[in-house]
C-alpha cells in the first residue's frame, strides 16, 4: 500500500480511513447488480464526494501538504516602504 509511515504521528486517523473505506465498500456490494444507470451514477457521485473527505480527514496534517502559508495572500506590511528606486524613470 502507498501510505506514508515515515512521520505518522496520529495512527488512529489512518486506521480511520481504512475501517471507513472497507465499510463503504461493504455498503456498496448490493449495488453491483442490477442498478439502473441513473442510480448508479449518483451513487458514484456520492461514493466520490466520500473519498474526498475521508481523504482529506486522513491526511490533513500532513506536512508535506501543507506548504503553503495561509497569510501569503495577505501581502506584507503595508507600512513597509517599497523595495526598489525609480531612479532613471521621469515621474
Amino acid at each position: 500500500m502507498l501510505m506514508d509511515h515515515r512521520k505518522e504521528t496520529q495512527q488512529h486517523m489512518r486506521s480511520f480511513c481504512v475501517l471507513s473505506g472497507a465499510v463503504i465498500f461493504l455498503l456498496t456490494l448490493p449495488f453491483m447488480s442490477g442498478v439502473s444507470p441513473g442510480w448508479a451514477f449518483f451513487w458514484g457521485i456520492v461514493g466520490t464526494i466520500a473519498s474526498l473527505l475521508l481523504w482529506w480527514v486522513a491526511n490533513g496534517v500532513n506536512p508535506s501538504f501543507l506548504d503553503i502559508d495561509p497569510n501569503d495572500s495577505l501581502g506584507a506590511n503595508p507600512s513597509t516602504p517599497p523595495a526598489g528606486d525609480t531612479g532613471g524613470f521621469d515621474l
